[in-house]
């Protein structure tokens, strides 16, 4: 059997045994005191330009992934405040997403007259995405990882060093699910009552969009522990159910639920929506977003550093309350506060649009007939781990138009081209 170690975690083996501990706890013991919102604001620029001042230190020229989100903004605005001359920036952007964040890049951008670098990807090659399943040597769908595969590749040619604005939405509650959750935690009161009728209701398939606030109001009807793990798990738990085969199921030692059950109540943090923060930190961000743009950059010998999690900078962001991160929908508001003295309201407050490709698009049209061959019945009974009439069903719906399945189809795409890269015989 092949185990990854966790997070934050060392094995020791001594005297025939082994043992695992935690190096890296989080606590949310010392909470952050202030007098005013703009003292909160200049103590967030002090840490924040400390961290990334830290990681300036290099004898090869550094450069800045610039999405233009508030993130990647709040990095360019803290090197500008410190003074660093030449920056220089680099975003990426999408001919089949027209509604994409590169304008807001070139804003700031502009703003600070950096050395900007900008990429328009096409659908991007097959062979790309088997090419990045190899890098990963296991199966590995989020779909950022071919933007961040891509501008790593363009920005190799002028620098070895890049800053990112990874762990930003962990630290300020900077994603829509975020809102979602504590939206239901304050629900669930006068939703529990009607679990069982919405455990029925969310068994009949009726529209994409129907189907989404039923699931919604039946995860908002349990108890608040439960919550969150299962708006994280259920949706892919479910399919899961439908379309794997069921002696697989028998292999799992945690479940998806029972693992996000247990990080969410396993720290000291007393806000709920703190132990939210807490477990992205140690599951999404730890095992899937940093693994991602650390292997999709240094397969082209690119180094990314991360100011936001700089252990200083992640103690002060845990530490505040909660209440000031979201408030009113308002997602992340210490980082929007702190770019009001550089950018309008219409930059800052606009709505979060993320940095995942148009998977939707190259799905139904030039990944079509790649999706149809690599999840076929033949391709599918090497394994036997999936159901091929359910994957048939899921497909014909998503080409019909009636379900969008494309997240979970290119989840499926990824474990069947690695299954056929490495025949690892399960």
């Amino acid at each position: 059997d092949v185990t990854k170690l966790s997070p934050g975690s060392f094995l020791k083996f001594k005297n025939n045994k082994i043992t695992i501990e935690e190096y890296s706890i989080l606590n949310f013991d010392d909470k952050v005191e202030f007098n005013s919102i703009q003292d909160l604001v200049n103590r967030f620029w002090s840490e924040l330009e400390s961290a990334v001042k830290y990681r300036l230190i290099s004898d090869v020229p550094i450069g800045v992934f610039l999405s233009g989100g508030v993130d990647s903004a709040v990095i360019v605005t803290a090197l500008h405040r410190l003074g660093k001359a030449g920056i220089k920036t680099f975003s990426i952007g999408f001919k089949d997403k027209p509604n994409n964040e590169i304008k807001w890049a070139r804003q700031v951008a502009d703003k600070f007259k950096t050395e900007h670098t900008e990429l328009i990807l096409d659908p991007v090659s097959i062979s790309v995405i088997e090419e990045l399943i190899a890098n990963f040597g296991e199966p590995f769908a989020d779909t950022s990882a071919i933007p961040t595969y891509y501008i790593s590749k363009a920005v190799s040619k002028n620098i070895t060093v890049a800053i990112s604005g990874d762990g930003g939405d962990e630290m300020f509650g900077g994603y829509d699910t975020y809102s979602q959750v504590k939206k239901a935690f304050s629900l669930n009161k006068f939703l529990i009552p009607f679990l069982p009728i919405l455990c029925l209701l969310n068994q009949i398939k009726l529209n994409e969009r129907v189907n989404k606030k039923i699931r919604q109001a039946y995860i908002s009807a349990h108890l608040k522990r439960k919550i969150y793990p299962l708006s994280r798990t259920f949706y892919y738990g479910s399919i899961c159910k439908d379309i794997l085969n069921q002696e697989i199921f028998k292999k799992i030692d945690e479940t998806p639920f029972e693992l996000y059950s247990r990080i969410f109540n396993s720290n000291n943090a007393d806000d709920l929506m703190d132990k939210v923060f807490y477990t992205d930190i140690k599951l999404p961000l730890a095992n899937t977003l940093l693994p991602k743009v650390d292997i999709t950059a240094m397969s082209n010998s690119i180094e990314v550093r991360a100011p936001f999690l700089d252990n200083n900078f992640v103690r002060f962001a845990l530490n505040i309350n909660s209440q000031l991160k979201m408030q009113n929908g308002i997602q992340k508001i210490i980082p929007k506060k702190a770019l009001e003295e550089y950018f309008p309201h219409e930059f800052i407050y606009r709505k979060k649009q993320g940095f995942s490709p148009p998977i939707k698009s190259w799905l139904l049209n030039d990944f079509r007939g790649y999706l149809l061959d690599i999840l076929s019945p033949n391709n599918l009974k090497k394994h036997e781990i999936i159901k091929a009439d359910k994957v048939n069903e899921m497909i014909n719906e998503f080409l019909s138009g009636r379900f969008n399945h494309s997240p979970f189809l290119w989840i499926l795409l990824n474990f069947q081209i690695w299954f056929n890269h490495y025949n690892p015989g399960l």
